[in-house]
């Protein structure tokens, strides 16, 4: 590896894009890169973007000035091998919608207070939960996805019901608008179409002002392969793992098959709704589906 021009590690902590007061830290892990940069439009796409300093363990991290939240970015990594790659952040809490960008992300939301009293999460056996698609449960008919927003709309009429959790279905980023939420495409970020990570807190307020808990539910092990920046982030790969991607900050990263052996020629597709084929080459030997419950704020 090469960062030898590369300004001195950040010292700020925490993985992703991390504001500050006059610019944003990056760190992220890429233990097989020889170099990584960070560019964006900040920068004008330029290449070959800000350098990241090797940290030790794989990881990278730099402080870039002037980088502020709402600007998109990609990590451009040059694998052992010398290729380029482009890549969104693994840890990036929101994307754009037409093009995969990675978002830097304001920290700052008011919490408030709740009007009547401190909030409290019901025990394990007072739970009366609400499963929710958020996609569906207050959205018009013929338009778009419902959003979080919509959702907020509806809650008074849960509380009256008396339910005090609401368990979300999967809400990461996944490929289209409409979608279970079974098959992410970028496990941290919150789905752009269903309102994104300032959106989804606001329900969490909303919800608790109402004596609501929020539950989650978290797909691990249903990773989309198309367009996953995941998929050979620093470009090491074993010689099964199939796709190599291509790409540039303007289209992202498109999947594609460079292997032909044992039937991996061709990558199947569904729609959104119904969630990604699963290639029987590459991907038969994955364990069965398994949802977690995870509780936020």
């Amino acid at each position: 590896m090469n960062d030898s021009h590369a300004p001195a590690p950040s010292r700020l902590p925490g993985m992703g894009s991390v504001p500050y007061g006059d610019g944003t830290a990056f760190r992220v892990w890429a233990p097989h890169a020889r170099t990584v940069c960070v560019t964006g439009s900040f920068s004008g796409w330029a290449l070959p973007g800000a350098p990241l300093r090797h940290e030790g363990g794989g990881y990278w991290s730099a402080d870039v000035p002037g980088v502020k939240p709402g600007d998109e970015y990609k990590y451009v990594i040059t694998a052992a091998d010398g290729d380029r790659l482009w890549r969104t952040d693994p840890y990036a809490s929101a994307m754009t919608v037409l093009n995969d960008n990675s978002l830097v992300t304001a920290p700052d939301f008011e919490w408030g207070n709740t009007p009547y009293r401190p909030y409290r999460t019901p025990g394990r056996d007072e739970l009366v939960v609400y499963e929710m698609h958020i996609g569906t449960f207050n959205d018009l008919p013929s338009g778009g996805p419902g959003t979080f927003a919509d959702a907020v709309e509806r809650l008074p009429h849960l509380a009256e019901l008396e339910v005090n959790a609401i368990e979300l279905m999967p809400a990461a980023e996944f490929p289209g608008g409409f979608s279970w939420g079974y098959n992410p495409s970028a496990p941290l970020a919150v789905e752009t179409d269903l309102g994104g990570p300032r959106e989804l807190k606001a329900l969490v307020r909303a919800a608790h002002e109402l004596g609501i808990a929020v539950l989650f539910d978290v797909d691990c092990n249903h990773l989309v392969t198309a367009g996953l920046g995941l998929w050979r982030f620093d470009g090491s790969a074993s010689p099964r793992t199939c796709p190599r991607t291509t790409g540039s900050p303007s289209t992202g990263p498109a999947a594609t098959i460079t292997r032909a052996s044992s039937g991996c020629t061709a990558a199947s597709s569904r729609s959104a709704a119904t969630g990604p084929a699963v290639r029987p080459d590459c991907a038969a030997r994955a364990s069965p589906s398994t949802t977690s419950t995870t509780r936020t704020k």
